[in-house]
């Protein structure tokens, strides 16, 4: 199954909506009237993203999906490098890892 990186920016809209006021979660009423910060819904979506990254990584089948991915990402990626240096730098390691076992695939197959 091949993912396209447009098919998944489509996703990626959808898992950032997060309002437990709509979904029944007993967190709705623990959290009345309690704003999250920017700086909570910062880290809210940086954790939806890598979420959406992993999966993606997962399901990733070509170098050339990987790298797209990256590409149309990239303002994401440059938002969690600047806020949290740490997961980015894990994030490029799984990148770096998943493309290393392409290459070692396509060149079992080729």
């Amino acid at each position: 199954m091949k993912i396209c990186p447009h098919k998944i920016k489509k996703k990626q809209k959808k898992y950032y909506y997060d309002n437990k006021e709509d979904s029944g979660s007993a967190d709705a009423f623990n959290n009345e009237n309690k704003s999250p910060t920017s700086d909570e819904s910062a880290e809210s979506n940086d954790d939806g993203f890598v979420k959406l990254v992993e999966a993606f990584l997962a399901d990733c089948n070509t170098i050339e999906s990987l790298e797209s991915f990256w590409k149309e990402n990239a303002k994401e990626f440059k938002k969690i490098k600047e806020g949290q240096e740490d997961i980015y730098n894990g994030l490029l390691e799984s990148f770096a890892k998943r493309k290393s076992e392409l290459t070692n695939e396509e060149k079992k197959d080729g």
